[in-house]
């Protein structure tokens, strides 16, 4: 999902998986994402230089009321999915099937 190309760019994949909201309990749909690209900051078209993100953040940390913040992806097994079209899908990793054609085993 984190490849890379020598340029930095995102590469695309293929993924299914099954749906599943956790705050009204439902979900079960399969669905089928294909040349997508997991969302960070470099997938957007235009992403800002490492430094203009490091001032960002010494901003916000000045201003409390300023603070971003941060997802917690890694503590939900949740991931941002980016389609060539910019919409986004947030999915979560235990539910996935398929994986660029191969099935996923957990």
């Amino acid at each position: 999902m984190g490849q890379r190309m020598p340029d930095g760019t995102p590469v695309p994949f293929d993924c299914s998986c099954y749906t599943f909201n956790r705050k009204t309990k439902r979900g079960g749909q399969l669905m089928h994402h294909q040349q997508v690209v997991l969302h960070t900051e470099d997938s957007q078209p235009n992403p800002r230089s490492i430094r203009a993100r490091q001032q960002a953040r010494e901003a916000k940390a000045q201003a409390p009321a300023a603070k971003h913040r941060p997802g917690a992806h890694f503590r939900l097994a949740t991931r941002n999915l980016q389609t060539p079209a910019g919409d986004l899908h947030k999915i979560i990793i235990w539910l996935l099937t398929e994986f660029n054609g191969h099935r996923v085993v957990l």
